[in-house]
């Protein structure tokens, strides 16, 4: 157990902040599954609104969620900082773990400014530089960057290509920096009797599936555009996207205007259990992104034996292992997409072959929950 200040010989545990954790997305998963189980340390964790924290109560049962926004501008960020300092002193807290580089800005404005004696760990999810386009945005995002790995007291990684540029570009020193893999534990909780074929009326024979939110860097409009090319020539295929996001409505739009509604599908979100459910019905987890960081939806998707087929987003070779564990497309040729679904289609060994491998390797490397959690308590111990 974590043990540090002594009162009138009683021991307090470390109490953790977490700064980007929410009630959805990737960055909410993973911190679900690093602090789950955990009881050596108090985690408080802050929601913006009742209906946020009422969803965050069921995904962080072990944490303190306490009420506070954590929207913020470059105008706001000091202000947000003093406000931020309520919390800290009220819940007397240790370390700041902030996760993503929003989070890592707001947690080094406090340190820099406020209150120079907080511990932070950043965990980075992706070095946002590196998604840039425009140089002088390229040049600003470095620079945060920078600045939040210079005042923060230790970084993690969660992938090498990060890690291995970071250090390439002299962002931090080496004796700062981590990797910790992401890590999925296998589910081992019962699925309900939900029927996504039913729910969705599918009839066709295969079902490939995006799930993720629906905005421009997931490529909606690739997702299209690889489906009316299967339709073309194979019309036993449902194509589904399941997940919110803003161009939701634009893309419901877009299939009724193009009369694909039949075997083109939006769906928006649905439960987590019952999506547990729907992994048995998908056929294939066809993910389109432009950019990904550590796509949780792989490790699910070798989970539960679903085929992948992914766009070769920058670093994607860390993830899946091409005609080993899954398959790599062109994202800027929709074809080679269209001809890998027809092969898995029709080639059905090797699609045994190919899910039974990626099952295999996600339990050697991505299946301890255990392993990640250590791997942070030691360095939460280390920084107090």
């Amino acid at each position: 157990m974590a043990l540090r200040r002594c009162t009138i010989g009683i021991y307090l545990r470390i109490n953790i902040l977490v700064l980007g954790a929410s009630d959805k997305g990737g960055v909410s998963i993973y911190v679900s599954n690093l602090i789950k189980d955990i009881h050596d340390y108090s985690f408080y964790l802050p929601s913006k609104n009742n209906d946020s924290k009422k969803t965050m109560l069921k995904l962080y049962p072990q944490a303190t969620i306490f009420m506070f926004d954590q929207n913020y501008t470059f105008l706001s960020l000091y202000k947000k900082a003093i406000e931020l300092d309520i919390y800290i002193k009220k819940f007397q807290i240790d370390i700041i773990h902030a996760h993503v580089l929003r989070f890592g800005l707001l947690a080094s404005i406090y340190k820099k400014f406020i209150n120079q004696d907080i511990k932070i760990l950043y965990t980075g999810h992706g070095s946002r530089f590196t998604q840039k386009t425009k140089k002088y945005e390229q040049y600003l995002f470095k620079n945060m960057e920078i600045f939040v790995n210079k005042t923060s007291n230790h970084v993690v990684f969660i992938r090498e290509l990060e890690y291995q540029t970071s250090l390439k570009l002299s962002l931090l020193s080496k004796d700062k920096a981590t990797i910790i893999k992401t890590q999925m534990e296998p589910d081992t909780y019962n699925k309900n009797n939900f029927s996504f074929r039913k729910k969705y009326d599918i009839k066709t024979n295969n079902i490939v599936a995006m799930i993720g939110s629906v905005y421009d860097i997931k490529n909606p409009f690739l997702f299209c555009d690889i489906a009316k090319k299967t339709l073309d020539d194979q019309h036993n295929t449902t194509f589904i996207w399941i997940g919110d996001g803003p161009q939701l409505e634009h893309m419901k739009n877009y299939i009724i205007a193009n009369k694909m509604e039949n075997y083109i599908k939006f769906i928006g979100p649905i439960e987590y259990q019952n999506m547990k459910a729907a992994w048995d019905e998908i056929d294939v987890l066809l993910l389109t992104s432009k950019i990904e960081i550590f796509p949780l939806i792989l490790l699910e998707a070798y989970q539960y034996k679903t085929i992948v087929l992914t766009s070769n987003f920058s670093g994607v070779q860390e993830f899946v292992k091409n005609n080993i564990t899954g398959y790599i497309f062109d994202m800027n040729h929709a074809n080679t997409a269209y001809d890998q679904l027809k092969n898995i289609f029709t080639d059905t060994s090797s699609r045994q072959k190919i899910v039974d491998t990626a099952y295999q390797y996600y339990v050697n490397n991505y299946s301890s929950i255990d392993k990640m959690q250590n791997a942070y308590k030691i360095i939460y111990e280390e920084m107090t």
